[in-house]
């Protein structure tokens, strides 16, 4: 491994040649895909993960994934990768929306995978819990691109399986952990969490690691039908003779059917609202807190303020017992909001005016109330807001991800 910074900062400005990991469906044994895995000949000891930390700590992450993604994409254009073979690509979430400090043509992108290439962007599982804004803007550019989604690493975290349903992955990739220690903690219930999600939405899990015969017993145990790993296939150069896959092994994309909120009572206009006071509305968020204190299953609990100070007066206090509890909780609308383990918006957030909406979701339950002012003046408790509570996981999911996208990154080191 190269540590000398002197020498990591000579690989960064060295060319990158990916090498490539065949992706394999398990029935038929056919490549159906390849990952791209960067890597640099002048320092062939240079494992990534060392690249990549100095780059972040140097300021120039951005630089080194745009090259990475463009040598993979080159290459893979090179080898004649071409749909409906897919190519898996890693990402940096926080850099993917970025431009490159050289020339480049911004619809190019979008023309390779539109014509050329079948590209699945694979973001890691830490990421969630430590900038899930950074994310979800990832998947959002991402998809707009007519690219597919993964996640990878799965298993290593399993408390950030609740936000499956937030990133709404294609493929969800099994980390080596679970074939190797099939019955560690909490290997059942991340097996079951992915299986259901699967099973739910059409996506389709992949096993990592595979380097033994007994692995492939175990991978399709866990519900995997594609792996990857040595035993199928070493990482190398891009395969000038790979055959493509039958289109019926193509790997499948979920379709998404809704376009991100850019506000969560944007989502009034799918549901059969009501208008009450807030003090009737209020009675009945009394009702979801509470709900989302007793579950016993973690997940998502996020919060758009309109007052703060009718907030931190009638429900901040349950806050902290509810961050014990649940992957993520986040509040926007109250920014000096200082309760353990409650992520707010980032200090530029403007926050909402005239609405505000509580959503909770995890793995078996979703909740929201989503509310917009109707403009009355007089008491609070009096004033009439045009609203709807909905147990649809799909509306709990858009109102969810909208607020969770404006959430400051988790700036705590061990999560990174």
């Amino acid at each position: 491994m190269v540590r000398d910074s002197r020498r990591l900062d000579e690989v960064l400005d060295s060319p990158i040649e990916p090498r490539f990991q065949p992706i394999v469906d398990l029935d038929s044994m056919t490549v159906v895909g390849y990952e791209a895995l960067a890597r640099w000949p002048s320092a062939p000891d240079a494992t990534p993960s060392d690249v990549f930390d100095h780059a972040r700590r140097h300021g120039r992450l951005g630089d080194l994934d745009w090259a990475c993604r463009r040598a993979a994409v080159v290459a893979a254009l090179d080898g004649r990768l071409t749909q409906p073979m897919s190519v898996f690509i890693n990402v940096e979430p926080t850099t993917l929306s970025l431009s490159p400090r050289w020339p480049f043509p911004g619809e190019r992108f979008r023309e390779i995978t539109e014509h050329d290439l079948r590209i699945v962007v694979e973001i890691t599982e830490r990421n969630l819990l430590v900038d899930p804004a950074a994310v979800l803007a990832a998947v959002d550019w991402a998809r707009d691109r007519g690219c597919g989604i993964a996640l990878d690493d799965v298993g290593l975290n399993p408390e950030s399986l609740a936000l499956l349903p937030l990133v709404l992955p294609d493929v969800v990739k099994f980390d080596r952990r679970i074939l190797s220690e099939p019955w560690s903690p909490g290997f059942d219930d991340t097996v079951s969490a992915v299986v259901d999600y699967a099973s739910a939405t059409g996506a389709t899990i992949l096993a990592e690691g595979i380097e033994h015969a007994d692995d492939l017993g175990v991978a399709r145990a866990v519900g995997a039908t594609l792996g990857q790993g040595y035993l199928l296939g070493r990482p190398g150069p891009v395969p000038t003779d790979s055959a493509a896959p039958p289109d019926h092994l193509a790997i499948p994309l979920i379709e998404v059917l809704t376009e991100p909120l850019t506000n969560p009572a944007d989502v009034l206009a799918r549901m059969p609202q009501q208008i009450s006071t807030y003090g009737t509305i209020a009675n009945v968020l009394d009702t979801i807190n509470s709900f989302g204190e007793d579950l016993i299953t973690p997940g998502c609990v996020v919060v758009a303020v309109q007052n703060r100070s009718s907030f931190v007066d009638r429900y901040a206090f349950r806050y902290e017992d509810l961050a014990a509890k649940h992957t993520l909780v986040g509040v926007l609308g109250a920014p000096d909001l200082n309760v353990p383990g409650v992520r707010v918006a980032g200090p530029d957030d403007p926050g909402f005016d005239d609405q505000f909406a509580v959503a909770i979701l995890t793995q078996t339950t979703a909740a929201a109330i989503v509310a917009r002012d109707l403009g009355d003046s007089g008491p609070l408790a009096q004033r009439r807001y045009a609203w709807y509570f909905t147990h649809s996981r799909s509306a709990v999911r858009d109102v969810a991800r909208c607020l969770v996208s404006r959430l400051a990154p988790n700036d705590d080191p061990s999560l990174r």
